[in-house]
């Protein structure tokens, strides 16, 4: 009846194809080996994209970071511009709770002064400078990272487990290059993926994944719906947005 229909309807999709041989898609990766998912994604995505040529699927995940240095002294500023397809971000820091607050410390100005110094291509010597990063364009698919791993006092790698909460819906204006003059548009929330685990070597991961209006955890080969109030709760590792109503154009 209608309930086999449906079962059919929303079969279950089997990436063992690619699990199976992540070597090919990266040498960093091994088959049936704890591997990191976001070093994966990043791996499948540049192979995907044959790294940039396939502009097509390029284009979804494509953005530009800015990276400004601005000389104190007579206030001339240096750009540059470089590819990125996703944002790591430092949640380390105690005032870190917030997916803003990640990305406000991200495009954070620092001052280099002292050994730090750099070399004022105007003043033709070395001077004290303002740093800072900012995104120059918007990508369609904005994926976003938290660094949950990280090096503790004694060198040794530990996770994050802190909750660092995120909105459904997203607005990086603030975050955007003082350059440019467009406003980026707005951003919905699509994936969550979370890690369960204590360390970095071992655990399990899954992710919540949006269709429509409803939500779906997806833990291995079991899809179950789910409120969206437990993927806010969720301690995401990885986030993905994209633009507001891009599948209704």
């Amino acid at each position: 009846g209608s309930g086999n229909n449906n079962a059919s309807n929303n079969r279950i999709v089997d990436p063992g194809s690619i699990t199976r041989h992540v070597h090919k898609i990266s040498p960093c990766l091994r088959p049936y080996q704890q591997e990191d998912s976001h070093e994966f994604f990043r791996s499948l995505l540049s192979s995907l994209t044959m790294h940039g040529q396939n502009a097509r699927l390029s284009s979804l995940f494509d953005g530009l970071l800015e990276s400004s240095v601005q000389c104190k002294t007579c206030g001339k500023t240096s750009l540059t511009r470089d590819r990125y397809m996703d944002l790591s971000l430092d949640i380390a820091d105690k005032s870190v709770n917030t997916l803003a607050r990640a990305l406000e410390k991200f495009t954070e100005e620092e001052t280099l002064s002292d050994d730090n110094m750099v070399t004022c291509s105007r003043c033709k010597v070395k001077r004290p400078v303002t740093k800072g990063l900012r995104l120059a364009t918007a990508p369609t698919m904005l994926v976003i990272n938290y660094k949950r791993f990280a090096y503790d006092n004694y060198g040794r790698l530990s996770r994050l487990s802190k909750q660092v909460h995120f909105p459904l819906r997203l607005d990086i204006a603030d975050y955007m290059s003082r350059a440019n003059r467009g406003k980026p548009p707005p951003y919905t929330l699509v994936a969550v993926l979370v890690h369960r685990g204590r360390s970095c070597d071992c655990g399990h991961y899954f992710a919540y994944v949006r269709k429509g209006k409803d939500w779906y955890l997806a833990n291995d080969a079991e899809v179950t719906k789910v409120d969206v109030e437990e993927v806010l709760r969720a301690q995401a590792y990885v986030l993905v947005y994209e633009v507001a109503g891009m599948k209704e154009k």
